[in-house]
């Protein structure tokens, strides 16, 4: 898998059959019309083929910046990207289930600072760890180290990813959604930086109670 490739430009088209028309509202900052998607429209589609779509909608120029963060701010796409620590920390338990991706779930634990450890310092290395960065220090002028690049939670799902696409072993299926799933919320955090413009992230902590 080349992973310089991200995830967020598949063009995945929306079903039309499951869209309903969106509700237009006047940003009253800039008195342009941005479209924002009803909430039975959200249900109707997976986070994940729209993310892709908004992504697609951002690279083609069919929809501004202002238009898209308007959409990923709407509560129901918050709700479904909020968990993402608890779907990291249930990844990890899966992948130690599974004899060929067993390392897998180290490397991603070492990842995961304890939040009693955090402090100012580790702050920003946690952030630059979360994946919401992987692509920009792909696309460096200076080429990334190895060691940067694996460095990095969303290149250590996209690795397992690969490794699970071809695994015979029984469970694969349902660990391969469960790093889907994490994917698509690292991916969120993605597009909300991007159409932001600004860098917003999760933090990547482990704590005894989640």
């Amino acid at each position: 898998m080349d992973i310089s490739k991200s995830d967020l430009h598949k063009n995945i088209d929306l079903n039309p059959k499951k869209t309903k028309v969106p509700i237009k509202k006047t940003n009253p900052k800039t008195s342009e019309k941005v479209e924002i998607p009803t909430k039975n429209q959200i249900k109707d589609i997976s986070i994940k083929t729209l993310l892709d779509s908004l992504s697609k909608d951002l690279s083609t120029n069919t929809k501004s910046k202002i238009e898209v963060l308007n959409i990923l701010k709407q509560n129901d796409i918050i709700l479904s990207v909020k968990n993402i620590l608890g779907d990291l920390k249930l990844l990890i338990e899966l992948l130690k289930s599974d004899k060929i991706l067993l390392k897998s779930a180290p490397d991603l634990e070492k990842l995961l600072l304890h939040v009693k450890k955090l402090d100012a310092d580790s702050l920003k290395g946690q952030i630059e760890k979360s994946g919401i960065f992987l692509e920009s220090k792909l696309a460096k002028v200076k080429p990334a180290s190895k060691a940067e690049i694996f460095n990095d939670i969303k290149a250590t799902l996209l690795l397992a990813k690969e490794k699970l696409n071809s695994s015979n072993y029984i469970g694969a299926k349902d660990t391969l959604v469960q790093v889907d799933k994490v994917l698509t919320q690292i991916n969120y955090y993605q597009l909300l930086s991007f159409s932001g413009n600004a860098n917003i992230s999760y933090l990547p902590l482990s704590w005894d109670g989640l």
